[in-house]
C-alpha cells in the first residue's frame, strides 16, 4: 500500500493505492491518474520520499527514470511507503525537453519587479529568452534592447551573451535579472 501526497501539501496523505512492487513506471502513473480522474497519465510527475528529512526529495523522478515501484520507494536501503505527485500542465516527457527559467524583469522607469517564468526548448539561447520576454513586458520604447544578468546577493556576476545556450543556466541559486 503506497500513500500518495500532493507535492504542495507534503505533510498530509491524500489517498492510498494498493500496488505491486513490480509495477513499472507507466503502471504507477496510470493508477494515480485513474484515481485522480485524469485522462493523461503522462501529466503526472512523481517525487520520492526522503526517509531522513521526512520530506520530498529535491529532484522529481524522471519520466520512466526507474524500472519498478520498488525503486521509487527506496532511499538509502530504507523503504518508504510514501510518494508525492503533482499534476503538470503539459506531459512530463515534453516538459523534460524544456528548460524553465525564472527571470526578474526590472522596468527602466518603474520600481516594480515582475518575475516571469519562461519555458523554452533546452537548445534555446539567451537571445530567445529575451525575445520571449519582450512579448510579455512593457518596454520604455519599442526598439529597447534587453540584457540578462546573473545576480547573487545584489552583485552582478555575469552578463549573458545572446548566443549562450540556456540549458546550462542555473536559476536555483542565482537570480536571473533582465533589464533594458
Amino acid at each position: 500500500v503506497v500513500r500518495f501526497r500532493s507535492l504542495e501539501k507534503p505533510k498530509e496523505d491524500e489517498f492510498s493505492l494498493e500496488l505491486s512492487k513490480l509495477h513499472n513506471y507507466d503502471d504507477v502513473v496510470e493508477r494515480v491518474a485513474h484515481h485522480l480522474g485524469l485522462d493523461d497519465p503522462s501529466k503526472i510527475r512523481l517525487t520520492s520520499h526522503n526517509c531522513y528529512s521526512q520530506q520530498p526529495k529535491p529532484q522529481p523522478i524522471k519520466y520512466r527514470g526507474v524500472e519498478h515501484l520498488s525503486d521509487m520507494l527506496i532511499h538509502y536501503n530504507q523503504t518508504s511507503d510514501i510518494l508525492y505527485y503533482e499534476v503538470l500542465d503539459i506531459p512530463l516527457p515534453e516538459l523534460q525537453g524544456l528548460k524553465t527559467l525564472k527571470v526578474a524583469f526590472h522596468h527602466a522607469t518603474k520600481d516594480e519587479v515582475v518575475i516571469h517564468t519562461i519555458r523554452l526548448p533546452k537548445q534555446s539561447t539567451v537571445g530567445d529568452v529575451l525575445d520571449d520576454l519582450k512579448t510579455k513586458v512593457e518596454l520604455s520604447h519599442p526598439g529597447a534592447e534587453l540584457r540578462l544578468l546573473e545576480v547573487f546577493y545584489h552583485k552582478i556576476y555575469k552578463i549573458f551573451p545572446l548566443s549562450e545556450k540556456i540549458e546550462n543556466i542555473n536559476d536555483q541559486y542565482w537570480t536571473l535579472r533582465a533589464e533594458e
